[in-house]
């Protein structure tokens, strides 16, 4: 469901950039700092949009209930109902 969630964030920034000037890049392979035996990194960022207004980068999860966390908080709480489940985020 994941590449399904990316692609309709995709079509619902493309209907609300119409008329406007952008460039929307999906699933960017992208190299990180870090080396894991002298081969780079590497990540994959969901969507890049860039627009006159600036450079967004969107990461999109499929998840139901509420969920709760912070920008750089490395833990995020998920609530379905009574049900609370901790999850690590993408940072």
């Amino acid at each position: 469901m994941g590449l399904l969630g990316e692609k309709r964030v995709a079509n619902l920034l493309k209907k609300g950039l119409k008329g406007e000037e952008y460039r929307l890049y999906r699933n960017l392979i992208l190299p990180i700092e870090t080396e894991h035996q002298n081969t780079p990194s590497l990540t994959e960022v969901d969507l890049v949009l860039l627009t006159h207004f600036g450079i967004f980068v969107i990461e999109v999860k499929n998840y139901s209930g509420w969920i709760f966390g912070a920008e750089k908080q490395a833990f995020w709480t998920q609530q379905i109902f009574a049900k609370r489940t901790r999850f690590k985020a993408k940072l």
